[in-house]
């Protein structure tokens, strides 16, 4: 459920940075909390087992060299911003991968970025036709839930192979109507992103 509504965080123009503020905070939170429901569950079954993975190595290294530049950056107070948001996502990728137990565990999140991702194209679109829709700020339309139309795409093509896995995915457990749905958010994502023109 978390995963499902971070998109989705209120935004208000009274906020200096609307596009990123709330999401960001929202993270942040969403990272505090599920780093301690996952430090409460290894506690209580009396297992800290920690995965092997490959990617460990290149986000300690992206996150080192964020923190270490805010030696000399410029603006400290926004790298910070960046630094934290970061850090925030590197633990919940961390959380995630650690708590994934059952091939149910993995498609239960996958289902949940599908729903998000699938209102947020639907938002994109009605923002398209209609410019004057101003359930989110916009800074550029359509920006979905993200202000800018640039920010939007980058959360589009970041989530593009959401909706091919569930495509290509042929276990006896997958629907056709599953699949047929699938297929056609993956070309409406496509398509928005044309549309966009970023």
């Amino acid at each position: 459920g978390l995963i499902f509504w971070a998109p989705f965080t209120c935004q208000g123009d009274e906020w200096y940075d609307f596009a990123n503020l709330a999401q960001g905070i929202y993270t942040q939170s969403i990272c505090g909390f599920m780093l301690c429901l996952w430090l409460l569950e290894c506690f209580l079954s009396k297992k800290f087992d920690v995965l092997k993975s490959n990617l460990y190595l290149p986000i300690i290294a992206l996150l080192a060299w964020s923190w270490l530049s805010l030696s000399w950056a410029t603006n400290v107070s926004e790298g910070l911003d960046v630094a934290l948001q970061w850090s925030a996502c590197a633990i919940i990728f961390f959380v995630i991968y650690n708590s994934i137990k059952t091939n149910l565990d993995s498609t239960i999140i996958f289902s949940a970025l599908m729903a998000s991702f699938t209102c947020i194209i639907i938002l994109g679109f009605i923002q398209f036709f209609d410019p004057s829709f101003n359930l989110y700020p916009q800074v550029i339309s359509p920006g979905g839930t993200f202000a800018n139309k640039n920010f939007l795409n980058d959360y589009l093509v970041l989530c593009l192979p959401i909706p091919f896995y569930f495509f290509i995915n042929k276990t006896n457990k997958t629907k056709l109507l599953l699949r047929v749905f699938a297929g056609v958010i993956f070309i409406l994502a496509i398509l928005l992103i044309i549309l966009s023109k970023t």
